[in-house]
């Protein structure tokens, strides 16, 4: 019968490569360079390979070394994720959680709900960071991400392993400065992209995907409209348009208080407004930790799915 690996052995083994001898090795783990010995050979014979080998005054691993020791960081990195997870179950209200957010929602919501949050939950130590729909998406599928709150389209669809839930519901709308000659007449055609430029997302990002495929439906193409400027940020967008630069395509929430204003006019879309959701995107719930899933309900506490483009209550 094979004989088993102890993860104190795999341990030991990685402190040896790490610090380059055994000599190194057992004066940093206070134990003696013997019974280090006695732990890698042991690790050797149930393996039944040489893992190291000398090169002059140098310990170098076998290629089954450098193979023994990326499975041992692996495993002992499991090791680690494990605990974590236990301590989580065990103490909910403890720990960390990283949160990644598009624009629109992140700017105009989550330092609200994420005040309240600390409020409620100060032993959880929370960051946010803005990036766009993609990008959040491929960080919470390799944990660097714990959840993520973005705008969400079939354009940009949820990748497998990911569980998406809707939070809230949003429209685009096309917006103008008021003072600007090609506000009149207010109709969606191709003669409207004709007389104003367009200012928009830059092009690598979610932001501009969904604007194309609006486009795309409205029967308006690449020739038929020219691109003034491109920024990252909504608020950018929305501040360039003010100024009369173009028009632009921008979530209601980004723009319901300069539409009630004046400061923007809207152009209505014939078919009604395009939907823009927003949703929280986590990993499969059984492998959610269990202060994502809280923070997770709070969030839907705060935002009912039937509350349609008002302010947190």
């Amino acid at each position: 019968m094979a004989e088993h690996l102890s993860l104190h052995q795999l341990e030991l083994f990685c402190a040896v490569v790490e610090h380059g001898s055994y000599v190194e090795t057992a004066r940093h783990l206070m134990m003696t360079q013997p019974a280090l010995s006695l732990q890698v050979k042991s690790l050797q014979t149930a393996l039944g390979t040489q893992l190291f080998e000398r090169r002059g005054n140098r310990l170098v691993l076998t290629e089954t070394g450098q193979i023994t020791y990326e499975f041992a960081r692996n495993l002992l990195a499991l090791e680690d994720q494990l605990r974590s997870t236990v301590d989580d179950f065990m103490h909910a209200d403890h720990g960390s959680l990283s949160i990644g957010s598009s624009r629109p929602f992140g700017r105009y919501f989550i330092p609200f709900v994420v005040c309240e949050y600390v409020q409620a939950f100060e032993n959880v130590d929370v960051s946010v960071v803005y990036k766009d729909t993609e990008t959040i998406y491929n960080q919470v599928l390799n944990r660097i991400l714990d959840v993520g709150v973005v705008t969400s389209d079939e354009a940009v669809p949820v990748p497998p392993g990911l569980q998406s839930t809707r939070l809230r519901h949003d429209h685009w709308c096309l917006v103008s400065s008021a003072e600007r000659p090609w506000t009149e007449p207010r109709r969606i055609d191709k003669a409207l992209f004709q007389r104003a430029p367009l200012v928009t997302a830059v092009s690598h990002s979610t932001h501009w995907k969904l604007i194309q495929k609006i486009l795309n439906r409205l029967g308006i193409h690449a020739g038929d409209y020219t691109v003034r400027l491109r920024m990252e940020d909504l608020e950018s967008i929305k501040v360039v348009v003010q100024r009369g630069l173009g028009i632009a395509f921008l979530p209601y929430t980004a723009v319901q208080q300069e539409l009630a204003n004046s400061q923007l006019v809207e152009f209505p879309f014939p078919d009604g407004h395009p939907p823009l959701n927003c949703v929280i995107v986590t990993l499969d719930n059984n492998r959610s930790r269990p202060i994502v899933q809280r923070f997770v309900e709070f969030l839907l506490e705060r935002f009912p799915r039937s509350l349609d483009l008002g302010e947190p209550k």
